[in-house]
């Protein structure tokens, strides 16, 4: 076994990371397959923090097939130390994988906590434009450019015919790629700061009114990321860069409906197909009024109207619709006249639904 450690600087604009790294362990591993079963651990790498300017990566590389053991007992007393364990893909792939190999040698590996980047992007995917959620598509969007071109599939050859040659480009082949996939996963600790958009906490600073219900609008995201990107819905766009946001909202004029149930309490007055309380009809002959249904218990209003994401409300205001059958929701509000505290409500709200949709 060979144990070998190499120095990353951390830039200064993913430094805000490092508050997520307490207590926590960032590794990857490399198998000579899919199924623990029939495969074996090769290579484990670890990153922590050493000083606020330097990540170190430690990597435990098998020489030959003999040393899973004596990688996996280094590993295992280094992750001792540890309650938290950040990974890609390590829920579904690295932690059961070390587990299981693990056993082989009555060791075992019960994380305390354990981060999963994979599956967390994936809860935002909205932020990412792009279509793959591959480590390498996630890091090219924060700005991350790696010399490795491989895959983990293709240097299970490399490593075999290294342990057959002892070729000393084989074995920095199968190194930088494992190297760079942990200290990669440094900066896409990016993703965990950007989960906050599920409940956001927009604040504006500055708004400036568009006219015919639009305004623009500039404040605080309550995130921080290293790079800028754009979420957007029907209505609403939204800019975000470091800590700042800047979005447009707009509204649609009309009339909408109030549907506020409780039909027993109603009756349609039949001249006019108006409801009106059931108390008021005890003087009215019966064939001047009916039943009142769920789709009748309305009242209508015209004004501005700001749409609703799916499935939510706005605490404070009513929910309108263009009909009963209609399944989109707004809010009466005019983005060009309304306070920064009720437009930041709603911008999160909007936010908050633009990643559940996603």
């Amino acid at each position: 076994m060979k144990i070998i450690r190499t120095d990353h600087k951390i830039e200064d604009k993913f430094r805000c990371l490092l508050s997520y790294m307490e207590d926590a362990l960032l590794f990857d591993i490399e198998t000579t397959g899919f199924s623990p079963a029939t495969a074996m651990i090769y290579l484990i790498g670890t990153a922590r923090p050493r000083d606020p300017e330097t990540l170190t990566v430690t990597q435990y590389f098998a020489e030959d097939m003999t040393d899973e053991e004596e990688i996996l007992r280094a590993f295992l007393k280094e992750a001792g130390q540890y309650r938290k364990f950040i990974s890609f893909n390590g829920d579904a792939f690295d932690i059961p994988f070390i587990q299981k190999r693990s056993m082989q040698y009555s060791l075992s590996f019960e994380p305390e906590e354990s981060i999963d980047l994979y599956r967390d992007s994936r809860l935002i995917s909205p932020v990412f434009p792009m279509k793959s959620r591959k480590l390498k598509s996630i890091e090219q969007f924060f700005g991350i450019f790696r010399e490795d071109e491989f895959s983990g599939g293709d240097l299970i050859k490399v490593w075999k015919d290294y342990t057959l040659t002892g070729d000393p480009e084989k074995e920095h082949t199968v190194l930088l790629h494992n190297e760079e996939d942990v200290a990669d996963m440094f900066p896409v600790l990016s993703i965990l700061e950007l989960k906050k958009l599920q409940e956001p906490a927009v604040t504006v600073e500055r708004l400036v009114p568009e006219g015919a219900g639009a305004c623009t609008f500039e404040g605080r995201s309550g995130i921080r990321t290293p790079v800028g990107f754009t979420l957007s819905s029907k209505n609403a766009v939204f800019r975000f860069s470091e800590d700042e946001i800047m979005g447009t909202i707009r509204a649609e004029k009309g009339t909408k409906r109030y549907f506020f149930g409780n039909p027993k309490a109603y009756r349609v007055l039949l001249s006019e197909e108006k409801v009106i309380p059931a108390a008021l009809v005890v003087s009215l002959p019966k064939n001047a009024v009916r039943k009142a249904r769920l789709a009748d218990c309305y009242a209508e209003k015209t004004g501005y109207f700001c749409l609703l994401p799916k499935g939510m409300q706005m605490d404070g205001l009513r929910p309108y619709r263009d009909s009963f059958e209609s399944t989109v929701s707004y809010i009466e509000l005019n983005p060009a006249n309304v306070s920064r505290e009720t437009l930041a409500a709603y911008a999160a709200l909007l936010i908050k639904g633009i990643l559940r949709c996603g």
